[in-house]
């Protein structure tokens, strides 16, 4: 199902509170070998590069190589093409619309020349600036003649005749071989795009398990070499590509099934593999949307489609609109209103945007080459492959919120360290030899390195030193490597010895938490660390414990005094009104939420009813939060988080109401 909405994060086992953390790479354990890493040239997404005018020929070019060229860009080699009209479109289309009340058995009137003038040219340059190119297609729906509600929209099923059947899969043959004709070939093609969502606003069909079988069967005979997948919908269902590759006849002919991000977790993938671990694992969808935070979307995606997806055994990937304007579009109504591509084109300048998804695919799709397989890694903030030519690619995350960890890499008897700051992404490659040089590339999460090459550093030969490796070394200690020297205390245990224990940034009178406050080594302290803490007032240490409520003496009120006044509250005078969350300590505390303290907290989950439309969740995914209150009336209802004010919504809860 489409829906507008930031996922929340589906965690995984990260390296703790640590700040130092091991990985063991070994590359005689292969699992699954990769297609590919991409994105979708749907109707909207190449009108708006190749027809809107926004682009001139130069940047249309320029674009293109930072997409697809190996070298020069990111080295995408996946494009998962519409067959016909998506919810991405400027008019609903198949590849044989007949007036209503007539069909076409013969396919008489079958014609691709709708995807002609800017569609195919948009999958021939990116075939041309990257020969690995694959192409996945999938349609939305069958042509209305073909199904039981004689549309496009509304779900609808396909007409349960053998002719319908034999001559749906023989619509699939002549696609094939129409883009072959162009010099274009389909790699594979998915029965269905979301088979068990109807939706009402933009075109879909309904294809139970029964009916994919079914399919299956008919079609697999007729397609050669171009291979089949089943599914391709969220991960919340499993059980449906099972219960399709259980038949035997079907299975014969199915490489494998497909999964969105829309609901469920990555751990689904594993769920269908293990059913069937002979059978490719494909991850085919995922959409961010505008007003994003560039650092909790790149997050998201690296913990759960670069890492999350490929560790849950996907062979590919995709994203969803390789380009989208800056307002979500072009396109008709209906569908996804605010999605964005992996690249977004300002209408007003030609501004090309690279969005956090273009940087999170970039880690891995420029480096992991179609053919590589994933070898093992035993932390599960990272990913590791072997690539064709035997070069090796390793991909870490580093979740934590608010602080580096210092990686110590070990691989065939050697190792090298390196420090990745919080929230943020570094790629290492290097040749399968002794001592090997590694190149790496690095993404931190305030933008101030994008897909970013850094110094070079080496593997050094049996090292026997390491985080992890059971001895609490010199230079290691509880505040580096936890893992070796063991848990740190949780408060400090000696205010005078310098020596930060409880390792939250300082030390003894200046512990932030306040642990040597009562401590007679800190009551005469001042610190001018701008909190009054015990032992200081207002006379001997102004700095800290004068409120700063204007430049008017008369109007300042002193931390310290014993009264919580003016413009004093827990945040800025614990010692007077009483300890309270602090945004930006690293911690969601009661009272702080995603909306008033985003450093702190993550963004909630979809959909948690709470009466309040959070970021994440719209009137589709979430009526029961962003539908506004109209009297139950359909046809007067507003989408509360569509970012206009309007109907009753100025009610205070939806859209800039405070």
């Amino acid at each position: 199902m489409k829906k507008l909405m930031f996922l929340t994060a589906v965690l995984m086992t990260f390296a703790g509170t640590a700040f130092c953390a091991s990985v063991n790479i070994d590359d005689t354990v292969l699992y699954q070998q990769m297609n590919g890493f991409g994105a979708s040239y749907t109707d909207s997404a190449a009108w708006m590069v190749y027809e809107s005018g926004v682009l001139n020929s130069t940047q249309i070019q320029t674009l293109v190589d930072d997409l697809f060229d190996p070298v020069s860009g990111i080295g995408l080699s996946i494009l998962r093409q519409p067959m016909g009209t998506s919810d991405f479109r400027w008019e609903d289309y198949t590849y044989d619309d007949m007036p209503a009340g007539q069909t076409d058995y013969s396919l008489a009137n079958f014609s691709i020349s709708r995807d002609l003038p800017y569609i195919v040219p948009a999958v021939q340059d990116a075939k041309a600036a990257n020969s690995d190119l694959k192409i996945i297609a999938v349609p939305w729906s069958a042509p209305a003649w073909m199904k039981t509600n004689e549309s496009l929209y509304n779900g609808g099923s396909l007409i349960d005749s053998d002719a319908i059947y034999n001559t749906y899969s023989d619509y699939f043959v002549k696609f094939i071989q129409a883009y072959a004709a162009q010099g274009i070939d389909i790699y594979a093609i998915s029965m269905q795009n979301e088979p068990i969502y109807g939706p009402t606003n933009y075109p879909g069909m309904i294809m139970s398990e029964a009916d994919q079988i079914r399919l299956a069967k008919v079609m697999g005979p007729k397609l050669g070499t171009t291979k089949i997948i089943t599914y391709d919908h969220n991960w919340d269902n499993p059980g449906y590509p099972i219960t399709v590759l259980d038949d035997a006849d079907a299975r014969q002919h199915i490489s494998g099934s497909a999964f969105h991000c829309y609901a469920g977790s990555a751990s689904a993938q594993t769920t269908v593999h293990n059913a069937h671990p002979d059978k490719d694992i494909y991850f085919t969808e995922c959409t961010g949307q505008l007003g994003g935070r560039f650092e909790n979307d790149f997050l998201w995606m690296m913990q759960n489609l670069v890492i999350g997806a490929t560790r849950n055994w996907a062979t590919t990937v995709v994203e969803w609109n390789i380009a989208l304007g800056n307002y979500g579009g072009p396109k008709i109504a209906g569908g996804c209103e605010n999605c964005k591509g992996i690249v977004t084109i300002v209408w007003e300048t030609g501004e090309v945007i690279k969005e956090p998804e273009y940087y999170a695919l970039g880690h891995i799709s420029k480096f992991v080459k179609p053919g590589a397989y994933r070898i093992a890694s035993d932390n599960a903030e990272t990913v590791a492959f072997r690539n064709p030519d035997t070069s090796l690619a390793l991909i870490i995350f580093n979740g934590a919120r608010n602080r580096a960890t210092t990686y110590d890499i070990n691989w065939n008897g050697q190792s090298f360290s390196y420090a990745i700051p919080s929230r943020s992404a570094a790629t290492f490659t290097w040749p399968d030899v002794s001592d090997a040089t590694v190149s790496i590339w690095q993404t931190n999460w305030d933008k101030s390195k994008l897909l970013e090459q850094q110094p070079d550093t080496q593997f050094t030969g049996g090292s026997s030193s390491y985080c992890g490796d059971g001895t609490c070394d010199p230079g290691e200690d509880q505040c580096n490597c936890e893992a070796d020297c063991g848990t740190p205390p949780t408060t400090e245990t000696n205010c005078t010895d310098g020596i930060d224990e409880d390792c939250d940034g300082a030390a003894d009178c200046t512990d932030p938490t306040g642990d040597c406050d009562s401590d007679p080594a800190c009551q005469s302290a001042c610190d001018n660390d701008g909190v009054c803490e015990a032992g200081e007032d207002c006379n001997n240490c102004a700095n800290d414990c004068i409120s700063k409520t204007s430049g008017n003496p008369n109007s300042q009120y002193c931390c310290g005094d014993g009264t919580c006044e003016g413009a004093e509250d827990s945040s800025n005078c614990g010692i007077d009104c009483g300890s309270g969350p602090v945004c930006g300590d690293g911690t969601c505390d009661p009272g702080e939420d995603y909306n008033n303290c985003p450093d702190d907290c993550d963004p909630p989950a979809q959909c948690n009813n709470d009466g309040v439309c959070d970021p994440g969740e719209d009137c589709n995914g979430c009526s029961s939060d962003c539908d506004s209150v109209t009297g139950g009336n359909p046809n007067n209802r507003y989408c509360c988080g569509n970012g206009v004010v309007e109907g009753p919504e100025g009610d205070g809860r939806c859209d800039g109401n405070p």
